[in-house]
């Protein structure tokens, strides 16, 4: 189809697009990555706690990106910019992952940052308004794909390489038949997603 052909043709061709979308790939990676599969174990591991209390803690990011969803949305059309809101997702997800990460800090505190995780993180969701208005009206829906696409290849690449460097750093204690993995080689391994975080901070003023 020449439209299509066109249409892909114009999304590729917009470089402030490919910021934004990676941008956003960056941040939303975090969310999937750390509290699909990686953040339990992690939690256990860290705090000495079993897999129900990691559980709950870890249902606080979704509680947060609940609450914070539409109030991003609301706070950016009301100052009338986007770029605010991804500015301040991307610090804040960088400053309370990298605490739970690597700081020694309680159960409690743990929950309280893993809560304001969620708030920040979802501060990305403006970028897909902001995706939005750089594509011409025939092309925003190929523009937002493209948006989402870039985010499921950020989820696609982290979950494996943070599998990976656990793997690497795998000392071969086993628990069950289940690898045990220490709390060193979770922080480094999970380093990944404040790095990803950092990135899309750097990539705000582009």
């Amino acid at each position: 189809d020449v439209g299509l052909k066109k249409g892909l043709l114009e999304i590729i061709k917009n470089k402030q697009l490919w910021v934004v979308a990676s941008y956003g790939g960056l941040i939303y990676m975090c969310t999937p990555v750390f509290c699909g599969l990686w953040g339990v174990p992690f939690l256990m591991n860290k705090l000495a706690i079993t897999k129900a209390v990691a559980a709950n803690a870890i249902s606080l990011v979704l509680i947060g990106w609940a609450i914070a969803s539409p109030l991003w949305g609301i706070y950016t059309n009301y100052i009338g910019r986007r770029k605010p809101s991804l500015f301040w997702s991307a610090l804040g997800t960088l400053i309370t992952l990298s605490s739970v990460i690597y700081l020694p800090i309680s159960l409690t505190q743990s929950q309280i940052l893993l809560f304001f995780f969620g708030l920040f993180s979802a501060g990305f969701l403006p970028a897909f308004s902001l995706a939005k208005d750089m594509c011409q009206a025939r092309y925003v829906a190929t523009g937002l794909s493209f948006m989402n696409m870039m985010n499921m290849i950020g989820i696609a690449l982290a979950q494996p390489i943070v599998g990976m460097i656990l793997d690497k750093l795998w000392t071969g204690e086993m628990q069950n038949g289940v690898r045990i993995y220490s709390l060193l080689a979770y922080q480094q391994a999970l380093s990944l997603l404040p790095l990803g975080a950092l990135i899309a901070l750097c990539l705000i003023p582009w």
